[in-house]
């Protein structure tokens, strides 16, 4: 056997064990507190319309579980979408043309830092496997200027102007069970770094990317009722009480929600009421 072809083999195999070792995911059902494989995992969450998927973006094994769950529906010849966190919805027609081949990684590599701060080292894979496969790739994010605005002025300080590039019916609610998680969540920063109004700046720039996130969903969904979604988000919008509650503002769309355990999470008293499944 010649070198060249013995380090191919070799390279097949590595990539083996690695795919191998991805699945090998330690995996709590929150319904019942029962410990179940990445399989179970799966077969539940296609009985959903919507499989929301959170990160922290800067965690590689966060997004090797993402990558998982969306081979796994297509292996399955599963009708897939994959809905994006990291690119705001007027960059859509990029992201067709990243599917589609039209731009190079190089091209493409000016659309993505201009939407998205974590390297792409970090989502490459999935973005190659999208293209690859043919996935549509959906922006969900609204317009940046617009988070940061309300992030430090609060929602009243849009202009009439400004809200014509939200989604409509949009809007950002305080009085919900999302703010009292962001509060549980945020108790020592909010009493150590943030004034009251800041926190509540926070909140209603955090519920507004909710709310318009979902509402991209289920416009995307209702257009394309044969698909199913996989969204790729931050922990603190992929919670039910994030995405998943502002969906039934819009259509009647089943979700699934999966999350990685992080330390600063208490599972039983946080995360127990916000996660189908907890990667541990």
């Amino acid at each position: 056997m010649n070198i060249a072809r013995r380090l191919i083999i070799l390279l097949l195999i590595s990539v083996a064990l690695v795919w191998a070792s991805h699945l090998d995911w330690q995996i709590l059902r929150m319904s019942d507190r029962s410990r179940v494989g990445f399989s179970q995992m799966m077969a539940d969450a296609e009985n959903a319309t919507v499989v929301l998927v959170g990160e922290s973006h800067n965690n590689r094994l966060h997004h090797a579980l993402q990558l998982d769950v969306i081979r796994d529906l297509t292996q399955k010849k599963k009708p897939l979408a994959i809905g994006l966190e990291m690119f705001q919805m007027n960059n859509q027609q990029q992201l067709d043309q990243w599917v589609s081949g039209r731009l190079s990684e190089e091209e493409f590599l000016k659309v993505y830092s201009n939407n998205w701060s974590e390297s792409w080292e970090q989502y490459q894979d999935i973005f190659w496997y999208a293209r690859k496969h043919g996935i549509p790739m959906i922006a969900l994010n609204i317009p940046m200027e617009i988070v940061i605005k309300v992030a430090r002025k609060g929602f009243s300080s849009l202009t009439a102007e400004e809200k014509q590039h939200l989604p409509p019916e949009v809007t950002c609610e305080l009085d919900t069970p999302y703010t009292e998680f962001l509060k549980k969540t945020y108790s020592e920063i909010e009493s150590h770094a943030l004034s009251n109004r800041s926190f509540v700046h926070f909140c209603e720039a955090q519920s507004l990317r909710n709310n318009g996130m979902a509402w991209n969903i289920t416009h995307y969904l209702m257009e394309n009722p044969a698909r199913k979604m996989v969204v790729l988000t931050g922990i603190l919008h992929a919670v039910k009480t994030g995405i998943p509650s502002q969906l039934s503002h819009y259509a009647s769309v089943s979700s699934s929600v999966i999350l990685p355990e992080l330390p600063e999470f208490e599972a039983e008293e946080i995360l127990k009421k916000e996660a189908d499944y907890l990667i541990q």
